[in-house]
C-alpha cells in the first residue's frame, strides 16, 4: 500500500519545529540590534571625544551645540577629563541599550600645535 501524504502528526511536528526556528532567530535578530546599538554608541562616544580632544589641542572652545548632538544618543552620559601635565585624558561613561555601563577614554596631548 503506498502512502501519499503525510499524516497529522507528522504536519504538526513539522510546523512545531519551524515555530521553534522563527522564535530562535527573533531572538538572535533583536539581539543583534541590541549590539549594534552599543556599538554605534561606542562610536558616537569616541566621535565625541575627538571632537573635544581636537579644539583643545588647538586652543579652541567647544560648541554648546556640537557637544549636544554628539552626546544625544548616550544615555546618563557622565564626563570625567583628568590633566596630568601637557597629557589630558578624557573618560566618557554612559548606559548601553541593554542598560549595563558602558564607558571610553582617550588621552591626548593639549595645545600642542605647531606655528
Amino acid at each position: 500500500m503506498s502512502r501519499r501524504g503525510f499524516t497529522l502528526i507528522e504536519l504538526m511536528v513539522a510546523v512545531a519545529i519551524i515555530a521553534i526556528l522563527a522564535v530562535c532567530a527573533g531572538f538572535t535578530g533583536a539581539s543583534m540590534r541590541q549590539l549594534a546599538a552599543a556599538e554605534l554608541q561606542r562610536e558616537q562616544a569616541l566621535l565625541r571625544m575627538e571632537y573635544e580632544a581636537d579644539l583643545a589641542s588647538r586652543g579652541r572652545a567647544l560648541d554648546a551645540a556640537v557637544l549636544a548632538r554628539l552626546e544625544a544618543p548616550l544615555p546618563d552620559l557622565v564626563v570625567a577629563r583628568s590633566r596630568q601635565g601637557p597629557a589630558t585624558t578624557l573618560r566618557l561613561q554612559w548606559r548601553d541599550p541593554l542598560g549595563r555601563p558602558a564607558s571610553r577614554s582617550l588621552t591626548f596631548l593639549a595645545g600642542t600645535e605647531g606655528p
